[in-house]
This record gives C-alpha cells, structure tokens and sequence, in this order.
C-alpha cells in the first residue's frame, strides 16, 4: 500500500464511527426537543443541523464543524458548562480537566 493511503476497511469503519457521533451531537445539542440545546449565531447552519436525516453527508459534516467555530456555542453553551464544572469540582478535577 502506499504511503499516506489507508485501508479501506479502516476508512469503512471511521466513516461510521463519524457518523455516529455526527448523529449523537446532533439529537445532543441541535434537536428542538432537546434540554442541552446549544444556541448558533447562524440560523441557517442551525437549521440545517436540525434538518439531517438517518445518513449525514459530508455537507452535514462540515456544518457541524462549522457550528463548533460559532461564538454563541462557545459563549452560551460550553463556557457556563465548564464554568459550572469548575465551581463543583475539587482543585485537582479542575487541574486534570485542563491538562
């Protein structure tokens, strides 16, 4: 095989796996329904997130991405989380959490 190609069969198996976990963030943090809902500054990318169905593409890969890079993301979901964390856990917790 040549360099910097890889198994099929291992591409096979992450490409699953991404997908995976594209459809758990998804129903997690992008679901209407959902009570850990994340905000988006785009309502377009946030749309388009709630709108995947069963078999994402990449299209729905890079929206995710995309939403990962989104301030309010950042500023009203992951930072309160992690500061609530923080508040609630022993110094040392708080050290491992950062290394």
């Amino acid at each position: 095989m040549k360099k910097g190609r890889m198994d099929p069969r291992k591409l096979a198996a992450l490409k699953s796996d991404q997908k995976k976990i594209f459809k758990k963030a998804v129903v997690t943090f992008f679901s209407e329904d959902s009570e850990d809902i994340l905000s988006l500054t785009n309502q377009m990318l946030f749309d388009a997130l709630c709108s995947v169905h069963d078999e994402p593409n990449d299209s729905d890969l890079d929206h995710l991405r995309q939403a990962r890079e989104d301030p309010t993301v950042w500023s009203e979901g992951l930072d309160p989380e992690y500061s609530r964390f923080i508040g609630q856990a022993s110094p040392l917790a708080c050290l491992l959490s950062i290394l």
